[in-house]
């Protein structure tokens, strides 16, 4: 921490903080708007504007390289509008980012063979130049990124609209074309003066992944936006303080990794949308699932014992309820004993608690409540009811169990002559 309030530092700091700030406001809406590859084209296409200013000029004053950059990113721009029409989204991009990418390091390469000694300087715009970023330039980085972020605050619900439904929003009396250029205005602005801070290769990349972390987390666009900017901004000092530690890693590469690292972290442990979350979700159902058919072959025992028997049972009896296997059977037996089900009463003897038969009769109701509705009201044969009502026996609320019990008429047997079971859990 006492680096990173360095007086030196401080501005490099603070100016990849303000390429943060303005990366995440504006790639929040690229991700909406499904325009992430958008960013990288512009990234790319400042590559042959830097160049070409520096033949030009000779110099390699942030000021002086952002100008050729905004002459290039505005090609593209002009580019893409005149080929919208033109074959697939995702064609028409790829085919600009190569081109303007390739003419930038064609040019690059005729540079260094004609010499000079800041062409060193030319060639960290393609992977950045944060840890060089003096106050001048913070001061220039300031002055685009303020007035943008601005713009996204005040259009904010504007641009909100033709994220999500943009071909309804512009049938509708309002000054949405300007929203629009201003949109491609800030976002070209924020790429341009982040490739000195990221790279050409990296902008297009810093611009989403914020964003995309963020997504995982909230389900408003202004939280998701928020949430972008909290991202960016931890990427960015983890970056700095990385590079800090690790003098021979470059800064803008180190600040676009910890936030794909971030990013992969938000995958795993969002409480929602995360892979943890889903897989949690999916283990719950499976056990559920196994769970209420463990309690099904509980009923089955008893029906076919004598008198409905739920007391005094071997496993072979649960081998013989259709279960299949031995190893089955003892695994439903050990199962049914955790979960309190079932109670050991002798040698290889068990007997059904209260809890379990009150279950095992719930689950086995529902099932053959379906079974009789597929057979009377929709007309599926007995003999084929069985495998639909296994699918949805374990979905059935109590509520959709009364109205089936009233459409069926308060039914005492299943489509195959079996009683079914009364009462609730």
């Amino acid at each position: 921490m006492e680096v990173l309030l360095h007086p030196v530092v401080g501005g490099v700091v603070l100016g990849n903080l303000l390429i943060a700030v303005g990366s995440a406001l504006v790639g929040t809406f690229a991700v909406l708007r499904r325009e992430a590859l958008v960013g990288d084209v512009l990234a790319h296409a400042t590559v042959p504007g830097i160049g070409l200013a520096y033949a030009l000029l000779s110099r390699t004053e942030l000021s002086v390289l952002l100008w050729g950059a905004v002459l290039s990113v505005s090609g593209a721009l002009l580019a893409l509008n005149v080929l919208r029409r033109e074959g697939r989204e995702d064609a028409r991009l790829g085919i600009l980012l190569s081109i303007a990418f390739g003419a930038g390091i064609v040019l690059l390469t005729a540079l260094q063979r004609g010499g000079g000694v800041q062409q060193a300087g030319i060639w960290r715009i393609l992977f950045g130049q944060a840890a060089a970023m003096t106050w001048s330039d913070v001061a220039l980085v300031g002055g685009v990124v303020v007035p943008a972020s601005l713009f996204v605050a005040v259009a904010f619900k504007e641009l909100v609209a033709l994220a999500f439904d943009a071909e309804f929003v512009r049938t509708l009396p309002l000054p949405l074309r300007w929203v629009e250029f201003g949109y491609r205005v800030v976002l070209a602005a924020i790429v341009i003066v982040g490739v000195y801070s990221v790279g050409a290769l990296l902008m297009g990349a810093f611009v989403v992944l914020p964003p995309m972390a963020a997504r995982l987390f909230v389900r408003r666009v202004g939280a998701m936006a928020v949430g972008a900017v909290l991202v960016a901004v931890v990427a960015v000092m983890a970056g700095i303080a990385f590079s800090v530690a690790f003098p021979r890693v470059a800064t803008g590469p180190a600040i676009v990794t910890a936030a794909a690292v971030l990013v992969v972290c938000a995958h795993l442990c969002a409480p929602h949308r995360g892979l943890l979350a889903r897989l949690w979700r999916e283990l719950r159902v499976k056990v559920r699932r196994w769970d209420e058919d463990a309690h099904k072959v509980l009923y089955r025992v008893a029906e076919r014992s004598t008198g409905g028997r739920w007391e005094d049972w071997s496993i072979e009896e649960l081998v013989a309820a259709e279960v299949g296997s031995r190893a089955r059977a003892v695994g439903i037996v050990l199962w049914l004993w955790m979960v309190g089900s079932i109670r050991h009463k002798r040698l290889q003897r068990w007997s059904v608690t209260a809890r379990g038969r009150e279950k095992a009769c719930y689950i086995t109701r529902r099932h053959r409540l379906w079974e009789l509705y597929l057979e009377r009201c929709v007309g599926i044969a007995p003999e084929q009811v069985h495998a639909e009502a296994e699918l949805i026996e374990h979905v059935l609320t109590p509520e959709l169990e009364e109205r089936l019990e009233a459409l069926l008429e308060h039914p005492q047997k299943d489509p195959h002559g079996r009683p079914i079971p009364p009462g609730q859990p």
